[in-house]
């Protein structure tokens, strides 16, 4: 004999008994928990029931199997990608060298400093015509002009020119408009 909670009063109530002494209301006995075949031949529907959660159970656990499965396979795949550059240079990467680009954003970055309105200064992408350790850069008629604005404030094109020595990383030579700046 079991204890059960009345559906209508909430007092305790024997499941063996056909009302509840209380309130008079009819007991109701909940099957037990389990896949319901034994309720078969009382509930024919119960049986089914059984069988599906049976089979809902069994894709739960599939599901749950996959996904950790797929978690391991991810972390293999992070784990990898940050130990792939672990071998002989494991250490911190070198710095890269001073090159031809760096010396010509120096050379922007100049150029800008001395001009009326530095924010308005546009200095274009010109290509390195310098050798060896040595780099130069041109702005004039045969290359993009570089534009600056003048004492009325007016947009004009000016020429100017830019040497960099890439060993000592600093500018050797700087010329605008036809006067050494440096």
């Amino acid at each position: 004999m079991a204890l059960i909670n009345c559906t209508e009063c909430g007092k305790q109530v024997s499941d063996k008994a056909a009302a509840c002494p209380r309130c008079g209301a009819p007991v109701e006995t909940p099957p037990p928990a389990g896949d319901g075949e034994a309720y078969a031949g009382t509930f024919p529907d119960m049986a089914e029931h059984g069988a599906a959660l049976k089979k809902y159970a069994a894709e739960q656990k599939k599901t749950k199997r996959n996904f950790w499965i797929g978690m391991a396979f991810l972390a293999a795949i992070i784990i990898g990608s940050c130990s792939a550059g672990s071998g002989k240079n494991s250490g911190p990467s070198a710095p890269r060298a001073f090159d031809s680009s760096d010396a010509l954003v120096m050379c922007q970055m100049a150029l800008k400093r001395i001009a009326r309105d530095p924010d308005k200064a546009e200095i274009p992408y010109v290509v390195d015509h310098g050798s060896g350790d040595e780099a130069y850069f041109a702005w004039g008629n045969s290359t993009k002009m570089a534009r600056m604005r003048n004492g009325l404030g007016l947009d004009v094109a000016t020429t100017a020119s830019c040497t960099v020595s890439k060993s000592q990383k600093r500018i050797t030579s700087l010329t605008l408009d036809g006067k050494t700046i440096l």
